[in-house]
């Protein structure tokens, strides 16, 4: 069980104006209440850090308020430069064309992709704008166990030699997503010819999940692209001792 926990807050730009635009910034995040102590710890923990970005578990987690105040503080000092290099309006009724280039936003959040058994997955979804002609989002997806509380991430799903099979299964599965038939060629309407292995993956009861961000391997039109792999095409290339319901005949390490 989670308990879920939310922060929000906004900068004017031009205090003194009557309509100043803001910089905006939320955060929410789940927060680990079950389960023994131990794992719980340590779930809480890579939480933290994927909340955060981390890539690696070299780096202490900070506590949530801590890195709420982190990331505002951040993102509150970018914000106070680009609006220092421009001159506040002399209309303080209305910022006009200020409006829509400083509506700055930044957002985090966190949901559950999957929870079963021992195996737990969690989404992480950011928003930034920053100007410019639209902002940036992408999705994370992490995997943990239950047992343990750790991270799961791609090395610790896969064997060394699924890099070199994925392409093809991830081919197949994304060619009806983005309408094309079996065989055409994948840059006919994606920005690939042929499919990367990403390492943001998460694992499910019924298979593997890959999320590619915009730009990755299609336009910004297009959106994020999310292609899953059931359990059945992708189960020689898991590693053993994965927390999968009553998984069974899992390939050897």
């Amino acid at each position: 069980t989670f308990a879920v926990r939310y922060f929000a807050d906004s900068l004017a730009a031009f205090p003194r104006a009557a309509h100043s635009p803001r910089a905006r910034i939320s955060l929410q995040a789940l927060v680990p209440t079950g389960g023994p102590a131990a794992p719980r710890s340590a779930l809480a923990g890579n939480m933290l850090r994927d909340l955060r970005g981390d890539t690696a578990a070299t780096k202490l987690p900070l506590p949530l308020p801590a890195l709420y105040q982190q990331q505002r503080d951040t993102f509150y000092q970018e914000y106070r430069a680009e609006v220092a290099a421009i001159s506040a309006p002399t209309d303080t009724a209305d910022t006009g064309s200020y409006r829509a280039s400083l509506s700055y936003e930044q957002q985090s959040a966190s949901y559950v992709l999957f929870q079963e058994g021992d195996l737990l997955s969690v989404a992480y979804f950011t928003y930034d704008f920053t100007g410019g002609a639209h902002g940036n989002y992408g999705t994370a997806g992490a995997s943990y166990d239950l047992r343990t509380g750790g991270r799961l991430r791609y090395d610790d799903i896969f064997l060394p030699n699924a890099a070199a099979r994925l392409p093809a299964l991830l081919a197949a599965a994304v060619r009806p997503l983005v309408g094309l038939g079996p065989g055409e060629p994948l840059d006919k309407t994606l920005l690939v010819k042929t499919m990367p292995v990403t390492p943001n993956v998460y694992l499910t009861a019924g298979g593997v999940g890959f999320i590619y961000q915009p730009y990755e391997i299609a336009s910004y039109a297009q959106g994020e692209v999310r292609v899953f792999l059931p359990l059945g095409q992708v189960r020689g290339l898991l590693r053993q001792g994965l927390p999968l319901p009553g998984a069974v005949g899992l390939a050897a390490q």
